[in-house]
């Protein structure tokens, strides 16, 4: 009876702590991609030029790509927009979430709905990310601002 009452115990204790289900990994890696795309697309309070924010939730090769692909982009929102009443993120939708492989390593695709303030379409709203785990820390591997990366097969 004791041994019944303890197992039990501890299937609960690891499902709610998601240890079960690999929820945890799961919440951990969707409160990155969230965090990503506020720090990368919020234009209220950024400085131009090289101001890119949003880089330490990316591996080096994100980042490198962040800087191509961004920078250019920043300086045209800050051209078309003026450097006043630029576009705040209000907030990230979890849209999918799939459990993948990313360059072998177990990883998520993660895709998101930006909402912004004051709302323009104009500005990347559907976000996809894949995302893998380095040194226990949940890291965008790849990321495409225009549209979302699909179901994997």
């Amino acid at each position: 009876m004791k041994k019944t009452i303890g197992a039990l115990f501890l299937a609960v204790t690891l499902i709610a702590t998601g240890c079960a289900s690999g929820a945890s990994d799961q919440e951990a890696a969707e409160e990155v991609a969230k965090n990503f795309d506020k720090a990368v697309l919020d234009y209220a309070n950024r400085a131009e030029g090289e101001d890119l924010k949003g880089t330490e939730y990316a591996t080096e090769r994100a980042q490198k790509e962040m800087k191509e692909e961004l920078l250019s982009y920043y300086d045209f929102v800050h051209n078309v927009r003026g450097r006043s009443d630029l576009p705040e993120v209000q907030d990230v939708i979890i849209k999918d979430v799939y459990k993948t492989k990313v360059d072998g390593q177990d990883g998520y695709i993660i895709n998101t709905v930006v909402v912004y303030n004051p709302d323009r379409f104009v500005f990347h709203r559907n976000v996809g990310l894949k995302l893998i785990s380095l040194e226990g820390a949940w890291k965008v591997a790849y990321f495409d601002f225009h549209q979302h990366f699909g179901e994997p097969k």
